[in-house]
């Protein structure tokens, strides 16, 4: 990825017909890789972008961490990740969290967290 990135930044702008840039990917991915592009991501000031663009259905990549297994309290403390934005069924990342039915144990303090970095 960060050979990727030396020779063509613009690549993070690409999404496919779901409206997912590298960030949405990475959120969903199990594979290996996932969290270090999540972090490479969350690192480059130039990628800030990708922290809160929305997909097709208005989901932001923190909308699909909330429904995800994974937790990275880096993703949701950063200071550039806008916590209160809707998506287009009006919920934010606080509600998918309540409504999801796959919390983990970990997932339980995923709450407490979007309250406590805002």
């Amino acid at each position: 990825m960060k050979y990727i990135l030396n020779y063509c930044l613009d690549c993070c702008e690409l999404v496919d017909e779901r409206g997912w840039n590298a960030l949405h990917f990475a959120i969903n991915s199990s594979a290996t890789w996932a969290e270090d592009a999540i972090k490479l991501i969350l690192k480059r000031s130039s990628l800030s972008n990708l922290l809160n663009e929305k997909d097709a259905c208005g989901n932001t990549p923190l909308h699909h961490h909330s429904k995800s297994l994974l937790y990275m309290k880096a993703i949701m403390c950063h200071q550039r990740v806008d916590k209160m934005a809707f998506n287009n069924q009006n919920l934010d990342a606080y509600d998918i969290v309540l409504t999801s039915e796959e919390l983990s144990n970990d997932k339980s303090a995923l709450a407490t967290d979007l309250g406590l970095c805002t």
